[in-house]
């Protein structure tokens, strides 16, 4: 096999990137970006859940840039347009709300951010690692010693400047180069997340789900390992934790003259409609679009998760009001009549287990995510009356009440597991079950603001 040979003009590839006694900077630059957005927007307008475009996007497009930082001459201003731009094409692609949290759309999805790498994040790792690596291999090898005397008032003052910026401390031994980099993107994500959480508006929902006290952090996050959701569906739910979407309060605040403004809610006409208003706090809403659409979205569910304990293969559209399988009996929302009568007599579902002779009386609640810790008690306590009443009924029976409650916005409390565990599932079940019932309600909510 013969190599052809390479004409005057024509330069050898390495990298990716044309190499010549030239080294014509510019072009390369011009080579690699146009190269990079041909993979994004064949990212972001395929029909790839949202986790997964992210997944590619820091997989398949990213990696592309990252040679070039340290080789090609790069400015911070041309990094910082690669981000702005990219964004755009997000925003373009229905991914991006153009309100939306820049910072948050960098932190990791481990604390609910979006997860995307920035260029800007990923040039500064690359040149800090490049300098530390020179740095250390100069010691033993003599034509890296000339390169790094030849950098020294180039990549590796540049180095120095952002380690100071970024905050990182380098340890006083040589370490490998993976861990510096490691330890380098955790604060930079950390960074990313500090900035978002403390934002007044932008950071508001999270500060307060982290003051919950009962809150599962990792089950409170699962939606963002979820694969049904569309990079639509999320971007909107970022939107909607964010307060960035158009209410009447929004619009005053952000209005030249708020006086003129009006920012009472359009549905109830009581109060100043907020996001949080319209999502779990407006009376004019809670029987027309609260109950059908997210309330009982999350109780059939589980209903039908309850059912098929007993029967695997069966589930209900619409759950009949009584339902008998086996040694199960399940009544749905069904009013029931004890001696004295009681205030709170229609859960959402009771379970009758004919063999072990227990009874289930389970509520279903999805409140605001900082309420949901009060809600959980409240349910459980207001029904206690009609268990009461359903003993003297039924006195051969064992009898519990059961609080599944979930936030609006996607909370999950500590106690959530122990519910489900109560009623009879298993433990890898209840972790499924859990994402499934919170995927329901953020749906809900998501249907509710729109």
């Amino acid at each position: 096999m013969s190599l052809k040979d390479l004409g005057v003009d024509e330069p050898c590839k390495y990298l990716g990137i044309d190499e010549d006694v030239a080294h014509k900077g510019d072009l390369n630059k011009e080579k690699v970006m146009k190269e990079y957005f041909t993979r994004l927007r064949k990212i972001w307008s395929s029909e790839l859940n949202s986790r997964n475009k992210i997944q590619a996007h820091n997989t398949f497009a990213t990696p592309l840039l990252l040679p070039t930082f340290g080789i090609l001459s790069w400015t911070k201003e041309e990094i910082e347009a690669i981000d702005i731009r990219t964004r755009k094409l997000l925003t373009m692609n229905g991914s991006f709300h153009r309100n939306s949290d820049i910072d948050r759309l960098y932190a990791p999805r481990s604390v609910a951010g979006r997860g995307l790498n920035s260029i800007l994040d990923a040039y500064y790792l690359r040149l800090i690692t490049l300098a530390h690596h020179v740095r250390v291999r100069a010691k033993v090898n003599r034509f890296l010693a000339k390169v790094c005397q030849h950098e020294t008032d180039r990549l590796l003052r540049l180095a120095d400047d952002l380690i100071l910026a970024i905050g990182v401390t380098l340890p006083s031994h040589d370490i490998e180069t993976a861990h510096l980099s490691t330890d380098i993107k955790a604060k930079l994500q950390e960074g990313h997340t500090k900035a978002w959480t403390e934002k007044p508006m932008h950071g508001y929902n999270k500060r307060q789900a982290d003051k919950t006290l009962n809150r599962d952090p990792t089950a409170s996050h699962a939606w963002t390992r979820s694969l049904s959701l569309t990079s639509h569906l999320e971007f909107y739910l970022c939107a909607i934790q964010e307060q960035e979407i158009p209410t009447r309060h929004l619009q005053k605040m952000r209005s030249l003259n708020p006086s003129a403004v009006n920012s009472q809610c359009r549905h109830c006409a009581e109060n100043p409609e907020t996001i949080n208003h319209i999502v779990g706090s407006c009376p004019a809403l809670s029987s027309g679009m609260y109950l059908p659409i997210r309330h009982n979205a999350v109780a059939k569910t589980l209903y039908n998760e309850i059912l098929r304990l007993e029967k695997p293969d069966k589930a209900f559209v619409n759950p009949p009001p009584v339902m008998h399988e086996g040694t199960l009996e399940m009544w749905w929302d069904a009013k029931i009549s004890t001696v004295p009568a009681t205030e709170f007599n229609r859960p959402d579902i009771v379970t009758w287990n004919h063999a072990t002779k227990k009874c289930m009386v389970i509520e279903v609640s999805v409140p605001l995510d900082f309420n949901a810790a009060r809600v959980e008690v409240e349910k459980r306590d207001k029904y206690m009356p009609l268990i009461i009443g359903l003993k003297r009924l039924y006195p051969t029976f064992e009898f519990e009440a059961i609080s599944v409650v979930l936030g609006a916005m996607g909370l999950v409390s500590s106690s959530i597991k122990g519910q489900l565990a109560k009623i009879g599932f298993k433990a890898k079940r209840i972790e499924s079950i859990v994402r499934l019932l919170q995927e329901k309600a953020l749906l809900g909510t998501i249907k509710i603001v729109k």
